[in-house]
């Protein structure tokens, strides 16, 4: 029982951690790893750090429950 309960929350996506790098601004595109490049239609930005977002930039972003969306919340140093 337990076990199905754990597979069950594992597929459905709920929100995680991840860490990108901004490969450009216009249009936002981030890179997530090598496999996974996310493009502006699913990575939104708070009003603040969209004014302060630059290429090569690292970020930490939430990924939304089913992991279809992206939010960058924050540069990492």
């Amino acid at each position: 029982m337990k076990k199905a309960a754990v597979e069950a929350v594992a597929a459905s996506k709920p929100s995680d951690l991840l860490f990108g790098k901004i490969l450009s601004v216009n249009p936002l595109r981030v890179t997530v790893d090598q496999k996974l490049t996310l493009s502006e239609e699913f990575v939104f930005t708070t009003y603040a750090y969209s004014q302060m977002i630059q290429v090569n930039d690292n970020v930490v972003m939430i990924r939304a429950q089913g992991g279809q969306k992206y939010l960058i919340i924050d540069k990492v140093v």
